[in-house]
């Protein structure tokens, strides 16, 4: 098969699809597709449709505005600050529980210690949710 050639350029390709990809990479022509128009520089000037929000560094428009702010960070390189995460509220348990913070190493425990710790955990737990049931609290 013989090499094909870019028109503009000169430089040979495998096939028609790898020169079509590279007019469009290097050269920016691109055909219209069926039933659109090419875009062109008056196609790129002509007014945005109604709620379009526009880009207020290079005019562009986009339809969303997180389109726009995409465009932002990539093209001119803009870092915009995200929104504050919304407060969710939650329902508290009125009551506290003061838990102990107790350093245990583990890994020197015997099986028999770990099972008697185990059993004491348990029970508080136990506890625990005793106090948020009497509390109306979802368990």
């Amino acid at each position: 098969m013989d090499p094909v050639k870019c028109d503009l350029c000169g430089k040979e390709f495998k096939n028609d699809l790898a020169v079509k990809i590279h007019k469009g990479l290097a050269h920016g022509k691109r055909k219209a597709k069926a039933g659109r128009k090419a875009k062109t520089a008056t196609a790129a000037a002509a007014p945005a449709p109604k709620g379009a929000v526009k880009c207020d560094i290079c005019g562009r428009s986009f339809k969303l505005a997180a389109h726009l702010g995409r465009h932002k960070a990539a093209a001119h390189k803009t870092v915009t600050p995200k929104a504050p995460a919304r407060k969710v509220a939650r329902r508290r348990a009125a009551v506290k529980v003061a838990a102990p913070r107790v350093g245990v190493d583990v890994a020197a425990l015997s099986v028999d210690k770990l099972l008697a710790l185990k059993t004491e955990v348990d029970a508080r737990l136990a506890e625990i949710v005793a106090m948020m049931r009497k509390a109306n609290v979802k368990v």
